[in-house]
This record gives C-alpha cells, structure tokens and sequence, in this order.
C-alpha cells in the first residue's frame, strides 16, 4: 500500500528529531482536527501556554487545520510575502 495523500498532518507522528522534540517540549502542537500545527491565521505558532512563541512561524500545509485550502503554490508565496513583511517590519 502507497499513501497517497500527502505529507503527514499529524506533527505528534512525525519521526523526526527535531519535530520530535518541539512536540515533547510543548513548543508545537496539533490544532484541533490534527491537520497541522496549533498557529494563527498569519502563521505565527501557538505553543503549549496557548499563547503565540514569538519568532517562531509555520506556513504551507502545516496550517491547514487554520486556513484549510493552503497547499499550491499561490497560497503558500501569499504567506511567505505576507511573513516576510512582517519580520522585516519587526
């Protein structure tokens, strides 16, 4: 059997160091409906406090529990623009 559906939605079963560590320290976690990361509509990541982590940011298909429809190409360069003008603001 081949998935075919894409990447992994759920971050708690990602089995990569560094996922896996930002998932045991809180610093990531699922939305509600395990389709990405826990983040605001602009991307910035909401850790374990429920609170935003400041400089830490997701875009494309981790926030489609968020924005749902955030996987071709025009969507995710809208969010990397709309991201770098933010951090280059701040």
């Amino acid at each position: 059997m081949v998935n075919c559906i894409g990447s992994e939605s759920n971050f708690s079963k990602i089995d990569t160091p560094f996922v896996k560590n930002l998932v045991a320290r809180g610093h990531i976690r699922n939305d509600e409906l395990d389709l990405g990361i826990r983040a605001t509509p602009e991307g910035e990541v909401i850790g374990k406090t429920g609170q935003t982590l400041g400089l830490v940011y997701t875009l494309g298909t981790a926030l489609k529990g968020t924005l749902w429809e955030t996987t071709a190409i025009p969507e995710i360069r809208t969010q990397a623009r709309q991201l770098a003008l933010k951090l280059l603001a701040d």
